[in-house]
């Protein structure tokens, strides 16, 4: 679920590659910019962009977070309300990432959800829905407003998933696994990486900064004509910014108060520290 302010530290620390897939286009012939969010534009024919197909290992539960988020942006500047959710236009949101991601980046999928919640992330949960409904019933002051419970999450889930299985069977050459973790999936995220050798995995949660893997925040991508923009941290750098060996970066995040722990948890063990 997070560390408190890590993303925002790393981020300020410039602790990642601005990286663009294919590597290298044409800007001229394809009227990519610099500005369009790569930073290590290249030259070179548009043939030299080729790259062989690796594997991109996804949180499913960002996805569905990071396409609902653009759902509600293009609703609220289109109609200055959410009264409903446009289906049409997450799967059209989907589309477009599935588009840059497998036929212009060439990767591979295999996209990750989680299983049940763990028993001590539900007082987590539960705040975090209570609070996303407030804020929507305040801000947007509609009883319609869109209420993020487990049914919207799960309706959205179903919606993705059958989202994915039209676009791989449109486009067979593709590669996309879905998979449903037993519970919480980042672990098993962290490890299909590893154990596939997979090019990084793609997501929005900070935790994944801790599990010493390549990550590409989805908030990173921007997308051209023919190229891919993303932000990627490794975990050399972000060893070298923390100043931690690995080992310790777990208890570095418990202390960070990641979300779900309870502060009292660590009290002692900071009240320790302070003497």
């Amino acid at each position: 679920m997070g560390v408190r302010g890590l993303a925002k530290f790393l981020r300020a620390q410039k602790a990642y590659s601005a990286l663009q897939r294919p590597p290298e286009v044409d800007v001229g012939a394809t009227g990519v910019s610099g500005d369009d969010g790569g930073d290590d534009g290249g030259g070179g024919g548009l043939g030299a962009g080729t790259v062989d197909r690796e594997l991109l290992v996804v949180d499913g539960s960002s996805l569905i977070h990071y396409a609902r988020r653009l759902v509600w942006q293009e609703t609220l500047a289109k109609y200055s309300k959410c009264f409903y959710f446009d289906f049409r236009w997450f799967d059209e949101k989907v589309s477009l990432l599935l588009t840059s991601l497998c036929q212009i980046s060439e990767f591979d999928l295999m996209i990750i959800f989680d299983g049940p919640t763990e028993i001590a992330k539900l007082p987590e949960t539960r705040k975090r829905v209570k609070d996303n409904i407030t804020f929507l019933r305040k801000h947007l002051r509609t009883k319609l407003a869109p209420q993020d419970d487990h049914s919207s999450r799960s309706l959205h889930q179903r919606q993705l998933i059958s989202c994915l299985k039209r676009f791989d069977e449109r486009y067979p050459e593709v590669s996309i696994e879905i998979v449903v973790a037993n519970g919480e999936a980042d672990r098993y995220i962290a490890s299909v990486c590893r154990l596939r050798n997979a090019f990084a995995v793609l997501g929005q949660d900070s935790d994944f900064f801790i599990f010493q893997v390549p990550y590409i925040p989805l908030s990173s991508l921007h997308f051209g004509p023919h190229q891919t923009y993303f932000h990627i941290y490794s975990p050399d750098v972000i060893e070298k910014q923390l100043r931690l060996p690995p080992q310790h970066l777990p208890l570095f995040a418990a202390l960070l108060t990641n979300d779900f722990v309870n502060e009292t948890m660590v009290a002692p063990f900071a009240r320790r520290v302070s003497c």
